[in-house]
Protein backbone atom coordinates (compact mmCIF):
# COMPACT_ATOMS: atom_id res chain seq x y z
CA UNK A 1 0.00 0.00 0.00
CA UNK A 2 1.79 3.71 -1.21
CA UNK A 3 1.76 5.80 1.88
CA UNK A 4 0.05 9.66 1.22
CA UNK A 5 2.60 12.09 0.45
CA UNK A 6 1.81 14.09 3.71
CA UNK A 7 3.28 17.39 4.42
CA UNK A 8 6.29 19.09 6.27
CA UNK A 9 5.63 21.75 8.66
CA UNK A 10 7.50 24.08 10.68
CA UNK A 11 5.68 24.63 14.30
CA UNK A 12 5.46 26.83 17.22
CA UNK A 13 3.88 25.90 20.38
CA UNK A 14 3.46 27.95 23.58
CA UNK A 15 0.59 27.52 26.43
CA UNK A 16 -1.60 30.50 27.29
CA UNK A 17 -1.87 31.47 30.90
CA UNK A 18 -4.19 33.43 32.62
CA UNK A 19 -2.84 36.82 33.34
CA UNK A 20 -3.68 36.80 37.02
CA UNK A 21 -3.10 33.32 37.85
CA UNK A 22 -0.91 32.50 35.77
CA UNK A 23 -2.73 28.98 35.33
CA UNK A 24 -2.60 27.39 31.65
CA UNK A 25 -5.93 28.10 30.01
CA UNK A 26 -5.49 26.91 26.74
CA UNK A 27 -2.25 25.81 24.19
CA UNK A 28 -1.28 27.65 20.68
CA UNK A 29 0.33 26.26 18.14
CA UNK A 30 1.47 28.48 14.78
CA UNK A 31 2.82 26.13 11.72
CA UNK A 32 3.74 26.85 8.23
CA UNK A 33 4.08 24.34 5.41
CA UNK A 34 7.75 23.73 4.27
CA UNK A 35 7.04 20.96 1.72
CA UNK A 36 7.97 22.63 -1.39
CA UNK A 37 11.41 23.92 0.40
CA UNK A 38 11.67 20.66 1.52
CA UNK A 39 11.48 18.82 -2.33
CA UNK A 40 13.72 21.68 -2.97
CA UNK A 41 16.35 20.79 -0.36
CA UNK A 42 16.17 17.32 -1.43
CA UNK A 43 16.41 17.70 -5.10
CA UNK A 44 20.01 19.93 -4.32
CA UNK A 45 20.82 17.56 -2.32
CA UNK A 46 20.58 14.80 -5.68
CA UNK A 47 22.09 17.63 -7.12
CA UNK A 48 25.29 17.92 -4.58
CA UNK A 49 25.73 14.03 -4.79
CA UNK A 50 25.43 13.67 -8.63
CA UNK A 51 28.76 16.58 -8.54
CA UNK A 52 30.55 15.28 -5.49
CA UNK A 53 30.37 11.40 -7.80
CA UNK A 54 31.61 13.35 -10.83
CA UNK A 55 34.31 14.91 -9.26
CA UNK A 56 35.90 14.88 -6.07
CA UNK A 57 38.53 17.30 -6.46
CA UNK A 58 35.97 19.97 -7.65
CA UNK A 59 34.11 19.50 -4.36
CA UNK A 60 37.48 20.02 -2.22
CA UNK A 61 37.89 23.51 -4.81
CA UNK A 62 34.69 24.54 -3.59
CA UNK A 63 35.01 24.02 0.08
CA UNK A 64 38.44 25.94 -0.17
CA UNK A 65 37.79 28.90 -1.84
CA UNK A 66 38.30 31.45 0.96
CA UNK A 67 42.34 29.70 1.87
CA UNK A 68 45.01 29.98 -0.95
CA UNK A 69 44.29 26.21 -2.86
CA UNK A 70 46.74 25.08 -5.20
CA UNK A 71 46.04 21.11 -6.91
CA UNK A 72 48.88 19.53 -9.28
CA UNK A 73 48.68 15.97 -10.41
CA UNK A 74 51.14 13.18 -9.31
CA UNK A 75 53.84 14.34 -11.96
CA UNK A 76 53.64 17.87 -10.15
CA UNK A 77 52.05 19.79 -13.19
CA UNK A 78 49.46 21.95 -11.64
CA UNK A 79 45.42 21.69 -12.46
CA UNK A 80 44.32 25.02 -10.10
CA UNK A 81 45.93 27.50 -8.50
CA UNK A 82 42.70 29.72 -6.71
CA UNK A 83 43.12 33.82 -6.90
CA UNK A 84 44.02 33.91 -3.40
CA UNK A 85 46.29 31.28 -3.53
CA UNK A 86 48.51 33.56 -6.32
CA UNK A 87 47.47 36.95 -4.54
CA UNK A 88 49.47 36.01 -1.42
CA UNK A 89 52.20 34.23 -3.53
CA UNK A 90 52.68 36.54 -5.94
CA UNK A 91 53.16 33.38 -8.69
CA UNK A 92 50.37 31.26 -10.20
CA UNK A 93 51.11 28.32 -11.83
CA UNK A 94 54.32 27.67 -13.71
CA UNK A 95 56.24 24.87 -16.02
CA UNK A 96 58.45 24.27 -13.08
CA UNK A 97 59.21 20.76 -11.32
CA UNK A 98 58.77 20.31 -8.05
CA UNK A 99 62.49 19.98 -7.53
CA UNK A 100 62.57 23.95 -8.49
CA UNK A 101 59.47 25.21 -6.40
CA UNK A 102 61.65 25.94 -3.46
CA UNK A 103 63.47 28.16 -5.75
CA UNK A 104 60.77 29.67 -8.00
CA UNK A 105 58.50 30.43 -5.76
CA UNK A 106 60.89 31.81 -3.04
CA UNK A 107 59.98 29.14 -0.17
CA UNK A 108 62.05 30.11 3.00
CA UNK A 109 62.35 28.91 6.46
CA UNK A 110 60.92 31.51 9.37
CA UNK A 111 64.34 33.28 9.65
CA UNK A 112 64.01 34.55 6.47
CA UNK A 113 67.07 33.03 4.95
CA UNK A 114 66.75 29.56 5.34
CA UNK A 115 65.73 27.74 1.98
CA UNK A 116 63.43 25.17 2.40
CA UNK A 117 64.39 21.87 0.65
CA UNK A 118 62.46 20.42 -1.83
CA UNK A 119 61.79 17.44 0.31
CA UNK A 120 59.67 19.73 3.36
CA UNK A 121 57.72 21.92 1.12
CA UNK A 122 54.35 20.90 1.84
CA UNK A 123 53.00 20.35 -1.72
CA UNK A 124 56.56 18.19 -2.57
CA UNK A 125 55.15 16.09 1.02
CA UNK A 126 51.62 15.95 -0.49
CA UNK A 127 52.84 14.07 -3.23
CA UNK A 128 54.41 11.44 -1.37
CA UNK A 129 52.02 10.74 1.06
CA UNK A 130 52.66 12.39 3.54
CA UNK A 131 50.68 15.21 5.81
CA UNK A 132 51.76 18.68 6.96
CA UNK A 133 49.85 20.55 9.51
CA UNK A 134 50.41 24.49 10.16
CA UNK A 135 53.59 24.67 8.82
CA UNK A 136 55.05 28.38 9.22
CA UNK A 137 56.96 29.73 5.62
CA UNK A 138 58.38 33.16 4.43
CA UNK A 139 57.90 33.66 0.76
CA UNK A 140 59.86 35.93 -1.06
CA UNK A 141 60.39 36.46 -4.88
CA UNK A 142 60.10 39.22 -7.49
CA UNK A 143 56.37 40.11 -7.66
CA UNK A 144 56.70 40.15 -3.30
CA UNK A 145 59.99 41.61 -2.90
CA UNK A 146 59.21 42.52 0.87
CA UNK A 147 58.14 38.85 1.59
CA UNK A 148 55.00 36.93 3.16
CA UNK A 149 56.12 36.31 7.19
CA UNK A 150 53.01 33.78 7.21
CA UNK A 151 51.06 31.88 4.72
CA UNK A 152 47.78 32.22 6.94
CA UNK A 153 44.13 32.27 6.04
CA UNK A 154 42.61 35.60 5.99
CA UNK A 155 40.79 36.28 9.81
CA UNK A 156 44.52 35.55 10.42
CA UNK A 157 45.63 38.15 8.37
CA UNK A 158 43.42 40.77 9.32
CA UNK A 159 43.59 40.07 12.72
CA UNK A 160 47.57 41.17 12.24
CA UNK A 161 46.50 44.26 10.34
CA UNK A 162 44.32 45.00 12.90
CA UNK A 163 47.22 44.75 15.71
CA UNK A 164 49.08 47.16 14.26
CA UNK A 165 46.62 49.84 14.72
CA UNK A 166 46.72 49.27 18.73
CA UNK A 167 50.57 49.63 19.34
CA UNK A 168 51.08 50.00 23.23
CA UNK A 169 47.79 48.35 24.24
CA UNK A 170 47.94 44.82 25.63
CA UNK A 171 44.51 42.68 24.94
CA UNK A 172 43.27 40.19 23.27
CA UNK A 173 41.28 40.07 20.31
CA UNK A 174 39.17 37.32 18.40
CA UNK A 175 38.72 38.02 14.46
CA UNK A 176 36.59 36.32 12.04
CA UNK A 177 35.92 35.67 8.84
CA UNK A 178 31.86 34.63 7.39
CA UNK A 179 30.41 33.88 4.38
CA UNK A 180 33.03 33.28 1.81
CA UNK A 181 33.77 29.92 1.91
CA UNK A 182 35.06 28.73 5.32
CA UNK A 183 33.86 29.80 8.70
CA UNK A 184 37.43 31.31 10.02
CA UNK A 185 38.32 32.27 13.49
CA UNK A 186 41.51 33.63 14.82
CA UNK A 187 42.54 34.33 18.15
CA UNK A 188 45.22 36.84 18.85
CA UNK A 189 47.36 38.51 21.53
CA UNK A 190 48.46 41.95 21.22
CA UNK A 191 51.51 43.12 23.70
CA UNK A 192 52.48 46.38 22.86
CA UNK A 193 54.08 45.96 19.09
CA UNK A 194 54.45 42.59 19.50
CA UNK A 195 51.63 40.25 18.16
CA UNK A 196 51.26 36.93 18.78
CA UNK A 197 48.62 34.28 17.30
CA UNK A 198 47.31 31.98 20.03
CA UNK A 199 44.74 29.77 17.56
CA UNK A 200 43.13 29.67 14.18
CA UNK A 201 40.58 27.39 13.17
CA UNK A 202 37.94 27.25 10.27
CA UNK A 203 34.81 25.09 9.16
CA UNK A 204 34.11 24.81 5.49
CA UNK A 205 30.53 23.86 5.97
CA UNK A 206 29.86 26.86 8.00
CA UNK A 207 29.34 30.26 6.52
CA UNK A 208 30.01 29.33 3.12
CA UNK A 209 28.72 26.68 0.75
CA UNK A 210 26.09 25.84 3.03
CA UNK A 211 24.47 29.66 2.26
CA UNK A 212 25.40 29.42 -1.05
CA UNK A 213 22.97 25.98 -0.96
CA UNK A 214 19.98 28.21 0.67
CA UNK A 215 20.85 30.80 -1.44
CA UNK A 216 20.26 28.34 -4.28
CA UNK A 217 17.07 26.63 -2.85
CA UNK A 218 15.43 30.14 -2.71
CA UNK A 219 15.78 31.28 -6.07
CA UNK A 220 14.54 27.77 -7.33
CA UNK A 221 11.63 28.26 -5.14
CA UNK A 222 11.21 31.86 -6.30
CA UNK A 223 11.26 30.50 -9.93
CA UNK A 224 8.87 28.01 -9.51
CA UNK A 225 6.57 29.48 -8.46
CA UNK A 226 6.38 32.00 -10.88
CA UNK A 227 7.34 29.45 -13.93
CA UNK A 228 5.96 26.06 -12.81
CA UNK A 229 9.50 24.26 -12.71
CA UNK A 230 11.80 23.61 -10.35
CA UNK A 231 15.24 24.25 -12.11
CA UNK A 232 17.32 21.80 -9.73
CA UNK A 233 15.36 19.18 -11.54
CA UNK A 234 18.77 19.89 -14.13
CA UNK A 235 22.10 19.16 -13.50
CA UNK A 236 23.08 21.96 -15.75
CA UNK A 237 20.88 24.41 -13.87
CA UNK A 238 22.67 24.17 -10.95
CA UNK A 239 26.18 25.50 -12.15
CA UNK A 240 24.02 28.63 -13.11
CA UNK A 241 22.08 28.69 -10.08
CA UNK A 242 25.37 28.62 -7.95
CA UNK A 243 27.24 31.04 -9.91
CA UNK A 244 23.91 33.49 -9.24
CA UNK A 245 23.96 32.84 -5.14
CA UNK A 246 27.54 33.73 -4.90
CA UNK A 247 27.33 36.76 -6.92
CA UNK A 248 24.04 37.54 -4.54
CA UNK A 249 25.50 37.08 -1.54
CA UNK A 250 28.83 38.80 -2.31
CA UNK A 251 26.97 41.81 -3.69
CA UNK A 252 24.73 41.63 -0.03
CA UNK A 253 27.69 41.44 2.13
CA UNK A 254 27.52 45.81 1.26
CA UNK A 255 24.26 46.06 0.33
CA UNK A 256 21.09 45.58 1.82
CA UNK A 257 18.66 44.39 -1.72
CA UNK A 258 20.52 42.66 -5.03
CA UNK A 259 18.72 41.73 -8.11
CA UNK A 260 19.45 38.60 -9.61
CA UNK A 261 18.05 37.10 -13.08
CA UNK A 262 18.02 33.18 -13.74
CA UNK A 263 18.01 31.81 -17.46
CA UNK A 264 16.71 28.48 -18.04
CA UNK A 265 14.55 26.57 -19.97
CA UNK A 266 14.90 29.42 -22.70
CA UNK A 267 12.81 31.61 -19.73
CA UNK A 268 14.34 34.45 -17.83
CA UNK A 269 13.24 35.34 -14.66
CA UNK A 270 14.17 38.98 -12.40
CA UNK A 271 13.99 38.79 -8.58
Amino acid sequence: MKKPEGVHLSANGRPIRNRETGEIEAGLVVFHDMTQQKRTEARLEQTNRKLRDQSQLMEAMFNSVSDGVVVTDTEGDFLFVNPVAERIVGIGSTNTGPDQWSDQYGIFFPDRVTPVPTEEVPLVRALKGQSTDEMDLFIRNPEVPEGVHRIVNEPTAAALAYGTHRSGETSRVVVFDLGGGTFDVTVMEIAGREMNILATNGDHRLGGKDWDDRIIVHLAERFEGEQGENPLQQLSAYQELQGRAVQAKLQLSSLTRTVTVIHHGGRSFRL
